[in-house]
């Protein structure tokens, strides 16, 4: 062997221990070293010759001047790496150093951290795949993943990470210095699991997850760091095999490795689960389960044949008790050898956690009476033969009768038949991701969809009400991406499939489920057939549950809301919810996916302050179940945004928006956001006279309601942009939207008239500025009259009729009927209002008053109102907004100010 080989043979060999003293803090390193000879004693002295060099190395400079030689300068001190400048030396690792820097373009304010990968790990086209990989890994948006923000390389070929900075302690020395109890872990490390589950979710796995990559901030914000960087340093090309095997082993730590990394295989999500319950296993232990081996081999042959003892057999006192039962069986199912047998997602470790939490019954207790008991079988095979049927039934009977007797038998089955359930839908998402994540590329959820629909006929043929019931589960996430082609298309294939096996039950809730797509498709007859079948076929069906009630109740509500039955519709839902309540079900989906229906006719209704209540407890209701990042959550923060936005908060509602917005963008592409999404948050910058910003989403929105086949969302963006255009004085412009929607109107179809109302008011305004006042005044005594109608849902409208009204009368010279009108609309906003202080529609009616009263010479009146109106409207449009500017030059209007004032 030549000497550069006998170098590189032993720079492998020590390369994972060399990664691991360097995350060490300084006072742990000769305690780990001297542990780690009494187990490797070739290896330590291998590695205290390492540190001794980089050591000597690092008095001399040299370290600084291999830097200079990527960088330039000789300290890194000052010097700018894009747009950021470097600060101090945070620390350094196996893969490379981490500087501290600030952003030196003036953008944006703050601290960030640039990661620079050491040059000999770094592969031939490492450069190139840093930026492309760079951007997709930054789409990871969850509060407890520090960001990567950007990726790149120098010029000089060295791959760095702009990543957000986290000012914390590793959570190991969190929790230990603080002592705190057990569930307060458990409850910590369940946001650990969540981030994980979240980048699992983006088809991302970490591969790396210990205490080191797990920080706990100031304020106890728990942040997980370095996620994908080991997908950054993937092969993409051969011949780059050998360089990213040197990185991947200088980045493994043995300790919390999973069996599959150890023998060299792929990693997977079940991957992370095994170092996610490692990490749990110290958390809760303060040991690590694999400390007593006596060298690195007999570490690593312990983890390959899963020799770990229980977490309360290495705990001490009162944690001993605390460990045992639940925790012991979670552990035990997170570190099993086997990664088919390990929980399928972090997804599941993180749910079970949670039931642990609430006190609920967790799943890996059930797992592991089935698990031993298959390993039993495999141990004792030929003594089991003979009377496997009469033993296995009779231990199962015994071990449900121990563990459930507490519980009715109807509750028994139920719960059986979920859990099996359960099992069988996690098994067909890890099957799903596992297919699309071999890819290699950005893959959106269109295509996870659409591979899951492959999936199901090639692996579920033989298992038809499967496959119904996953049909149903994936057109709800069609409806969530506001696809209702697509998610139609996967109804009738379920519909077809539950009456070739005539399955009365999935019939019930296909039809059901159908209801709500055929109306947002404008087909309101085809919607009450299904809803009339549905209902009738459920009556009747075997084994349906108060779930299968409440979704039918809920089709219902959508199918009288097209027909104009809204308060019909709100009653279904009320029963709906109050169901749910009494049984106990307010951690479902379907919980909170009623309430957010329920909040949106509150809306339709004018009932604003129900509609916010209701919203915002749907919203509280998906933190309170820790769903932080799912569309259950983005749908709810969405209509507390429009809440707000009808109660005239205009700021607040916008900063909910732009959250939404934020963090669907992350997800998905422009193209495949709601198109209500985009249209509120165009029509909040219109009401805050952001006009040009608002056309490109009005565009989009316009777009993807077109391409989803969503009539009413179609009909909303024109009359949204035919607004915008008005503002913009492009009357041509405005009057070519509001004849779409008079021409759908005309053909009579159904489920139309908000949009029809809303265009009325618009094309009002339209007439009034071609001085066509006669004309506007028609239209608008006309959609006056259509407000007093609450079942079409046309009585929020209301109060924007009432000021169009009055301004119109005003430009007729009819100031005293102006101002009953502007009046009506004052009163009728204020009783909305949560805050009248802050609501942009309280201020807005008070300055058209005003603008009233002074043209009837009531100055007095004219002055107080305006005064109202000028702080109304900076507190809720700001200062330069043309309102608040109208505001204040009414107060201070020269010919309505006495002498002394004037002076």
């Amino acid at each position: 062997m030549s000497a550069d080989a006998a170098i590189g043979e032993s720079w492998r060999r020590i390369a994972p221990y060399v990664s691991h003293v360097l995350d060490l803090e300084p006072d742990e390193r000769e305690a780990w070293l001297k542990q780690l000879a009494g187990t490797e004693p070739e290896i330590e002295r291998l590695v205290r010759e390492w540190l001794s060099e980089r050591d000597a190395l690092d008095a001399v400079g040299f370290l600084e001047a291999s830097l200079a030689s990527a960088l330039g300068p000789l300290t890194l001190a000052g010097r700018k790496i894009g747009a950021y400048t470097i600060e101090r030396l945070l620390g350094r690792g196996g893969m490379g150093e981490v500087w501290l820097a600030t952003r030196s373009d003036g953008r944006f304010e703050g601290l960030y951290a640039i990661k620079l990968i050491n040059l000999s790990l770094a592969h031939a086209r490492l450069a190139d795949r840093f930026q492309w990989e760079g951007r997709l890994l930054a789409r990871l948006a969850h509060p407890h993943i520090a960001r990567l923000l950007d990726a790149g390389s120098t010029e000089e070929g060295r791959p760095y990470l702009i990543l957000e900075y986290v000012d914390g302690e590793r959570i190991d020395h969190y929790c230990s210095a603080r002592a705190l109890s057990i569930e307060a872990r458990v409850r910590l490390f369940a946001d650990v699991a969540s981030a994980v589950a979240h980048a699992h979710a983006h088809l991302i796995i970490h591969r790396d997850l210990k205490p080191n990559n797990v920080l706990v901030s100031r304020d106890g914000m728990v942040k997980l760091l370095d996620f994908g960087v080991a997908k950054l340093l993937e092969p993409d090309a051969p011949g780059t095999e050998s360089n990213v095997t040197a990185l991947n082993e200088a980045a493994l730590t043995p300790e919390y490795a999973a069996p599959e990394q150890l023998l060299g295989e792929a990693p997977s999500t079940a991957t992370d689960v095994y170092q996610l319950g490692m990490l749990l296993y110290v958390l809760l232990t303060e040991t690590h389960p694999l400390q007593g081996a006596r060298s690195r081999a007999e570490c690593v042959q312990a983890a390959l044949n899963g020799r770990l003892p229980r977490a309360s057999e290495l705990a001490r006192g009162a944690t001993r008790k605390a460990l045992r039962g639940d925790l012991d069986a979670i552990l035990s199912w997170a570190l099993r050898r086997n990664p088919d047998e390990r929980y399928a997602t972090a997804a599941a470790l993180h749910d079970d956690l949670l039931r642990y939490l609430n006190r609920e019954p967790v799943s890996a207790r059930r797992g592991m009476a089935l698990y031993r008991a298959h390993k039993f079988v495999q141990r004792h095979w030929l003594a089991v033969a003979g009377s496997a049927l009469a033993v296995i039934s009779l231990c199962v009977m015994l071990v449900f009768a121990l563990s459930q007797a507490h519980e009715a038998a109807a509750q028994r089955d139920t719960a059986r038949l979920e859990a099996k359930r359960a099992d069988a839908e996690t098994r067909f998402m890890t099957l799903m991701l596992s297919q699309v994540g071999s890819v290699g590329k950005p893959i959106t959820q269109e295509q996870i969809l659409a591979n899951g629909l492959k999936l199901l006929d090639a692996h579920y043929a033989d298992d038809p009400r499967f496959i119904i019931d996953m049909l149903i589960r994936i057109s709800g996430r069609y409806m969530d991406l506001g696809d209702h082609q697509r998610e139609h298309d996967v109804l009738v294939k379920a519909e077809t499939l539950a009456r070739k096996i005539n399955d009365p039950l999935r019939l019930a809730r296909v039809q059901c489920s159908t209801v709500d797509t055929e109306t947002l498709l404008g087909f309101v007859d085809r919607a009450e057939a299904r809803f009339n079948e549905g209902r009738s076929v459920l009556a009747r069906a075997a084994g349906r549950t108060v779930r299968d009630e409440v979704d039918c109740l809920n089709a219902g509500a959508a199918l009288r809301v097209a027909q104009g039955r809204i308060p019909e519709a709100v009653q279904d839902l009320e029963h709906g919810v109050a169901a749910l309540e009494a049984h106990g079900m307010t951690n479902t989906n379907q919980y909170t996916y009623l309430l957010s229906h329920l909040a949106g006719l509150y809306s339709r209704t004018g009932d604003t302050r129900r509609h916010y209540d209701v919203a915002h407890k749907a919203r509280i209701a998906e933190d309170a179940n820790h769903r932080t990042d799912t569309m259950g959550l983005l749908g709810a923060l969405h209509n507390e945004s429009v809440a707000l936005r009808e109660l005239g908060e205009i700021r607040a509602a916008l900063a909910l928006s732009t959250q939404v917005l934020t963090r669907q963008r992350a997800a998905h592409s422009d193209e495949a956001i709601a198109a209500r999404v985009t249209g509120h948050y165009a029509l909040l910058l219109i009401r805050l006279n952001q006009t040009q910003q608002a056309f490109p989403w009005l565009d989009l929105s316009l777009a993807n309601a077109r391409n989803s086949g969503d009539v009413v969302g179609r009909l909303h963006a024109h009359v949204s942009r035919a607004m915008a255009h008005l503002d913009s004085h492009r009357e041509a412009d405005a009057s070519a939207d509001l004849e779409v929607v008079e021409n759908t109107a005309r053909q009579g179809s159904e489920g139309i008239h908000v949009p029809v109302l809303r265009a009325q008011i618009v094309r009002s305004r339209l007439l009034a500025s071609q001085e066509r006042l006669d004309d506007a005044q028609q239209i608008i005594e006309a959609a006056l009259e259509q407000t007093r109608d609450q079942n079409k849902g046309l009585s929020s409208y209301r109060d924007d009729a009432l000021l169009q009204a009055a301004r119109v009368l005003l430009a007729q010279g009819r100031s005293a009927d102006a101002l009953l009108y502007a009046k009506q609309a004052l009163a009728l906003s204020e009783s909305r209002a949560r805050n009248p202080a802050h609501s942009a529609d309280v201020g807005e009616a008070a300055l058209l008053v005003g603008q009233a009263e002074r043209l009837l010479t009531n100055c007095r009146q004219a002055s107080t109102l305006a005064t109202r109106a000028a702080a109304t409207l900076l507190s809720s449009l700001g200062e330069t907004h043309p309102l608040t500017r109208a505001a204040f030059a009414l107060q201070s209007d020269p010919t309505c100010l006495t002498p002394s004032e004037q002076q």
